[in-house]
């Protein structure tokens, strides 16, 4: 049983860890009380107090048994209520016993949803009016009797303990389902990374295929700038991992952030300080288009350290991110003084271009380069 005890305070259910609470501590306060009116010698109130406590003692067996949450509270307010109506009857501290009934509603409000412990508080008054009434009626004579000041005491704190049971109910009820929903977010949201980092591992092999199938056909340099090239791609997506995990949207990532991150990473691997303005008014993406776009952005910005810029250029990059209506405008403008051939650049062999190709159509977006004061590449998706 001992085993049994531990599981439940154990529970994940925090109703369940409270009535497991509350059945212990109502045995030993019954056992306490059975003990007490034993010393004193009285043995009427021994005999309930020691029967109410088995009863709850069976009732913490049944709870650890079947671990019925709502029907044990309720066996046990049944358990309670007959036992201070017994109190009352026979005339045994009533100045006390007026304080039990308010304090099971509170029980009500906090094991079961609003209706129901509205309910169950309506069927409670109309338990003690009839209660009240039968006293009045049957033992008005007894000295705790001659006032009606405890019954009006006691219905004023009932009115006062059922409002703020509401409010108890309301508030933790609302908190509990935001965290449930929150909590099955977040659950769907791992699986969905775990999935994407497969995904990402999936593409740096594919990378690599390409990389090896451009080794093959002699379109590579040398093995020291292949791995150096590979190391940026696998950094890069790395990128992303950390900055979801910085985020305060698990889901999404700032693109701002990312890009001016990804870019001085690059800058400093290569050994340069080429200067990159980055505006995309705050905008934050889902993971698999922040995936997607920091392998557009690691090619463009690699590319530009490689081959861009002359001596005598600026040396500037300027990346635009906005969005109008459903559609996504992204802009890389490097400042290159020479005017390429946009043709054989779109028809480019090479691993990056192919790269930003291929990663554009799974956007579902179009590629546009053109010059102007440098080149532009402009690439247009939808969200």
């Amino acid at each position: 049983m001992i085993k049994n005890i531990r599981h439940l305070f154990q529970s994940k259910d925090h109703k369940e860890i409270m009535l497991g609470g509350l059945l212990i501590s109502s045995i030993a306060i019954y056992v306490m009380l059975a003990l007490s009116a034993l010393y004193f010698g009285l043995y009427d109130i021994f005999w309930v107090k020691l029967s109410v406590g088995m009863m709850i003692t069976v009732l913490l067996g049944l709870c650890l048994k079947f671990r019925n949450t709502s029907l044990t509270a309720i066996l046990l307010f049944i358990i309670l209520e007959i036992d201070t109506s017994l109190a009352v009857i026979s005339k045994n501290f009533y100045e006390f016993v007026s304080i039990y009934p308010f304090l099971i509603i509170l029980g009500f409000f906090f094991f079961f949803r609003l209706k129901t412990a509205l309910w169950m508080t309506v069927a409670h008054f109309v338990y003690w009016t009839l209660a009240t009434i039968f006293r009045y009626k049957e033992i008005a004579n007894h000295p705790s009797f001659e006032t009606v000041i405890p019954d009006i005491n006691m219905f004023t704190t009932s009115v006062v303990v059922v409002l703020l049971g509401i409010i108890y109910n309301v508030s933790t009820e609302v908190t509990y389902e935001k965290l449930e929903v929150a909590n099955e977010k977040n659950v769907m949201l791992l699986k969905e990374i775990h999935h994407r980092i497969k995904n990402n591992l999936n593409v740096i092999a594919s990378i690599f295929g390409l990389q090896i199938l451009n080794l093959q056909k002699g379109v590579s340099k040398s093995a020291e700038e292949v791995l150096k090239d590979n190391k940026m791609r696998i950094e890069a997506i790395a990128m992303i991992h950390e900055s979801l995990y910085q985020s305060y949207d698990i889901g999404k990532v700032s693109f701002e952030e990312y890009g001016q991150n990804l870019t001085d990473l690059i800058n400093k691997t290569y050994n340069r300080n080429i200067s990159v303005d980055i505006d995309s008014d705050h905008i934050t993406l889902p993971i698999e288009t922040m995936f997607r776009l920091g392998i557009i952005l690691n090619e463009l910005f690699t590319n530009s350290i490689k081959h861009a810029f002359e001596p005598e250029d600026e040396e500037q990059v300027w990346i635009t991110l906005s969005k109008k209506e459903d559609y996504f405008h992204f802009v890389y403008h490097e400042s290159r003084n020479v005017n390429m051939d946009i043709e054989k650049i779109l028809n480019s062999k090479t691993l990056g271009m192919r790269l930003i190709q291929l990663t554009v159509k799974q956007m579902g977006g179009e590629l546009d380069i053109i010059h102007n004061r440098g080149l532009i590449f402009t690439i247009n998706f939808k969200s």
